[in-house]
């Protein structure tokens, strides 16, 4: 979890508004959605009843105490004031999400006459009044705060309300319950709620152009002459960014508007939503007559998005175009990534015949910018063609397979019309069998029909959500890993398992025929130091073959080799053959100095982590190329981290490769779902794609630690975790298992007492548990230090800050420094690994050692270096003799 006063209960909401703004900055929903805002404005000015909810005028604060309305961002329509995450709702009206101060005013329809009593709890202060008479006045800077108002006589009807509320930073929420006549405590009912009879905001036409830098308004009439402060009551939000834009008129057309971003403003974002905003104060005349409130979402036209440095090196020709799958290759493949046709559809729609409507690039989710869709779908539409090469003797001795690295989150998959495959679970590679679909000549094609609902329902999502703010991030739809397709022998090495045994010497070699292998099949596995050959065993398929390795080379973070691999199955007819590689390591908790520790390769270490939740403002779930994929692991390399925590989320098999080669250890979290009252099918499914993860990592050297559970998120109980642990333990009993990261924390059902370690977290930490009779004890997470790159920010202005944040790079690594150094003594007792929050920024989370878009490191890396260095060396020399 991230530092601050958020909690998933707090933060995630459900998924009712639609996402906006899903290109790269992400920033949450208005006040209400483009569709439904304009029925309200519309149903304002036509209706007898006034629309529902409030009218929400929306300011930023002079500064984190004054409280006050300086400086006029938006008008707009506030539907509720029971809203457990208001953060989107700030981004949208202000550009914002600190010191934010909301004017809502409109009416409240009492339903009977009698007393009534009133409750509000918010973060952070908020003050109601009705018909001109204070109710409640917290209008303070604390959170949490349960308020209950004196009795209040009210007569059954419409009465006047007002609703102030002030955001400083960190969470966001209202509460807002009443009880009167003939009912209890209850929240105030959004249908209560209308907004001013005089309220009747123009709704002009507006637009945005291509660079994203420039919006047009149409007036009703001619402008002459534009006030001088007009900018104190025009304001645009573009994406959920304010900007401080020029305004002029057009010198060919003056009844147009032009406002054009400052040097410093984020463009808008392809596919955000733009607000703009004039709150009929500024003396804007036109020849039609004075100009009143307006609020105009405008049409936007802007192709740009929030980019690494490698989305330039993004193409149809080239979109990820390496190997997918490093520890079973093969000589013959085809890369299917590239253009393909997409579109929308409905769960019961038919499937289409001919052409779909759009196109999207693959492997980039539909809601990356990479993707060109930039926009979420829980149902959609893939689909292209493809030949199949003459030479790879498709049905005269060959199968040929379609492979999926990941598509999130439900698929169905046909041929030529033909069904070939169902799969359920974002983080799973899968193949279909398409031999018997696929003609002998010409071009094939291929159709996914995808559902991913996210958080609406009880799927495994991570920290995705459908309304992203706080620690929830843009959700992943559709194809995000590379699709390629490959000729195999009928008889085939479907996968293997590779275990190495230090010890001994030995790597145990397990080759999973595919279906039909006969029982005369033999398979051969021969290691490779280089060119030099190794050892090598024989026998049958589906069974565990020792292959010694004389005088091994043991991997590890200091020395990551790895031994190449050749694996051949032959039945006398058909003849298959894959490369792979393995790394001789062991990790295991034993008793060092008089406590449990973990030891790598037999010899005590410490697990020096950064929390690396693998997101990319331009690709999302996936890294724009394999050198950005890459990028992450070297950094922490240069930083002196011996180990990365693979957070809620699971990689492409090339991110588990360049931890192998570049030598770092992995601890695997294992994606969660958002409900903790799941049903007995979506536990089935979860615990099924918890085994699914595993089996597919089983043979990576660099993966040691299966984490079941994070703070409690999703978590049943703790029995069913533990139940969990002690399965996955069993089907790999060669790493550590973590049950309960975070047991202490948050939504946590507590201790099982299961699996190999104890981890806590603490912001800012660090924590430091001790070891118990039977495991290990790790910090899981712990610093969350927010620093603000200007210009490198895909959150709002400031970002989602703690208050508390270092003032610049020196100060950052003088915090990182001092904080890393209370490690060390604990290090050198009874701790046995650290995580620290976290590599990169993501979002609105600024709290990374390098911003969101790779090109700033916010630390010193010499400094920061040293200390981590020093801190595993501590942890080596554990138990009184150096390592």
């Amino acid at each position: 979890m991230s530092p601050g006063r958020t909690t998933p209960d707090s933060t995630r909401t459900p998924a009712t508004r639609r996402l906006a703004a899903l290109a790269p900055l992400l920033l949450g929903a208005a006040l209400l959605t483009p569709s439904s805002l304009a029925q309200a404005e519309s149903a304002t000015a036509s209706a007898a009843t006034p629309a529902q909810g409030l009218r929400s005028d929306c300011y930023l604060s002079s500064d984190s105490t004054s409280l006050d309305f300086a400086t006029y961002t938006s008008t707009g329509i506030q539907p509720s004031l029971n809203v457990k995450d208001l953060i989107p709702t700030l981004r949208g009206c202000a550009g914002s999400t600190l010191n934010v101060a909301a004017h809502w005013t409109g009416t409240l329809d009492v339903p009977a006459g009698g007393a009534y009593t009133f409750y509000i709890k918010g973060d952070n202060g908020f003050r109601l009044s009705l018909d001109g008479t204070s109710v409640i006045d917290h209008w303070t800077t604390d959170w949490d705060v349960p308020t209950q108002s004196q009795p209040v006589t009210l007569t059954a009807g419409r009465h006047q309300l007002a609703f102030d509320y002030n955001q400083g930073n960190g969470g966001a929420y209202i509460q807002t319950e009443w009880s009167g006549p003939g009912f209890g405590r209850q929240p105030v009912p959004d249908s209560a709620l209308h907004v001013p009879d005089d309220y009747a905001p123009l709704d002009l036409a507006s637009t945005v152009d291509t660079t994203g830098r420039k919006a047009v308004v149409r007036l009703p009439g001619r402008v002459d002459a534009l006030p001088a402060d007009l900018t104190k009551h025009l304001s645009v939000i573009a994406g959920g960014r304010r900007w401080a834009p020029a305004v002029a008129t057009d010198p060919h057309d003056r009844s147009a508007l032009v406002l054009t971003a400052a040097a410093k403003d984020t463009p808008a974002a392809m596919k955000s939503d733009v607000r703009i905003s004039y709150d009929g104060k500024g003396g804007l005349n036109t020849s039609a007559g004075p100009l009143g409130v307006f609020s105009s979402l405008a049409r936007n036209n802007s192709t740009w998005y929030f980019a690494t440095q490698w989305a330039k090196d993004v193409s149809p020709s080239n979109a990820l175009p390496d190997y997918p799958r490093p520890q079973q290759t093969r000589g013959q493949w085809a890369n299917l990534n590239g253009t393909w046709q997409f579109q929308a559809t409905a769960q019961d729609a038919p499937l289409p015949r001919g052409r779909l409507s759009g196109k999207i690039l693959v492997p980039y989710p539909m809601e990356a910018p990479l993707s060109g869709v930039a926009e979420h779908h829980d149902w959609s539409l893939y689909q292209r063609t493809f030949k199949v090469p003459a030479g790879w003797r498709v049905g005269s001795g060959n199968r040929l397979h379609l492979n999926f690295g990941a598509v999130d989150y439900e698929a169905w998959v046909y041929v030529n019309g033909k069904p070939v495959a169902h799969h359920t679970g974002g983080y799973e590679a899968f193949t279909a069998d398409i031999t018997d679909a696929v003609t002998r000549h010409g071009d094939q094609s291929v159709l996914l029909k995808i559902k991913d609902t996210t958080d609406a329902t009880q799927q495994a999502t991570g920290k995705q959500s459908r309304d992203p703010s706080g620690i929830w991030y843009t959700p992943t739809s559709g194809i995000w890993q590379t699709v390629w397709m490959e000729p195999v022998p009928e008889q085939s090495v479907d996968s293997l398992v590779l275990t190495p045994d230090v010890k001994s010497g030995t790597v145990s070699v397990t080759v999973r025929p595919s279906a039909g292998t006969g029982r005369t099949a033999r398979v051969t596995a021969t290691a490779y130091d280089g060119h030099r050959r190794v050892g090598s065993v024989s026998g049958r398929p589906g069974t565990a073959l020792t292959l010694r390795v004389p005088h091994a080379k043991l991997w590890s973070p200091d020395s990551p080799f790895l031994y190449d691999l050749k694996v051949t199955l032959d039945d006398g007819r058909s003849h298959d053959s894959v490369g792979s590689y393995f790394g001789m390591r062991s990790i295991s908790v034993a008793e060092v100095g008089g406590a449990n520790k973990i030891e790598l390769n037999g010899k005590p270490t410490f697990l020096l982590a950064t929390l690396d939740q693998g997101f990319w403002p331009d690709g999302i779930y996936t890294a724009p190329t394999d050198a950005a994929l890459r990028s992450d692991l070297q950094l922490h390399k240069q930083l002196g981290f011996n180990t990365v925590r693979k957070h809620i989320k699971v990689e492409p098999a090339r991110w588990y490769y360049w931890a192998d080669r570049l030598g770092l250890l992995v601890w695997q979290d294992m994606p969660s779902r958002n409900t903790d009252k799941a049903s007995a099918a979506s536990n089935a499914e979860f615990d099924k794609e918890v085994h699914e993860i595993v089996d597919q990592h089983i043979s990576s050297p660099s993966v040691v630690m299966w984490t079941m559970m994070n703070e409690g998120w999703g978590e049943q109980s703790k029995q069913s975790t533990g139940e969990l642990a002690d399965a996955v333990k069993r089907q790999d009993p060669t790493r550590l298992v973590d049950a309960h990261s975070g047991v202490n924390c948050c939504a946590s059902k507590g201790d099982s007492g299961r699996g190999d370690v104890i981890d806590h977290h603490l912001y800012h930490g660090p924590a430091n548990p001790a070891p118990d009779a039977t495991r290990a004890a790790v910090d899981g997470e712990h610093g969350g230090y927010s620093l603000t790159i200007p210009g490198h920010i895909a959150g709002v202005a400031g970002g989602q800050d703690y208050g508390d944040g270092p003032a610049d790079i020196a100060e950052m690594t003088r915090t990182y420094v001092e904080n890393t150094s209370q490690l060390i003594p604990n290090a050198a007792a009874g701790l046995s690994g650290s995580v620290f929050t976290q590599i990169s920024d993501v979002e609105g989370e600024l709290n990374g050692l390098i911003t969101y878009d790779r090109a700033v490191l916010k630390v010193y890396p010499d400094q920061v270096r040293d200390i981590n260095r020093r801190l595993i060396a501590a942890g080596a020399a554990a138990g009184g003799t150096a390592r």
